[in-house]
């Protein structure tokens, strides 16, 4: 805390240094703005919700394509087949 003697400084000095120190210790100097209103924990279900929705989002348009032909329909099944077969492997290799 900086202390000044009264005899070096001017009676116009003084109050405008009262003045200051009662906004500064009152806080109406500054604004609090939130910028962003969240929390970590919403936060991250947010994105791993969206990231599901994303997911889906692709399998849906996988089915709309493979609902345009027999052949489509056959090559999405086994595709799905093999990335089932994938999943079981490394399930069971741990």
């Amino acid at each position: 805390m900086l202390l000044i003697s009264p005899a070096l400084v001017a009676q116009e000095d003084i109050q405008y240094l009262a003045i200051l120190s009662l906004v500064s210790i009152s806080g109406i100097g500054q604004e609090y703005h939130q910028l962003m209103d969240w929390k970590t924990q919403y936060t991250v279900r947010t994105h791993l919700l969206q990231e599901v929705n994303d997911q889906y989002d692709l399998r849906r348009a996988d089915i709309q394509e493979a609902l345009m032909s027999e052949e489509s329909m056959l090559t999405y099944r086994d595709a799905c087949r093999q990335r089932n077969l994938g999943l079981q492997d490394r399930k069971y290799s741990v």
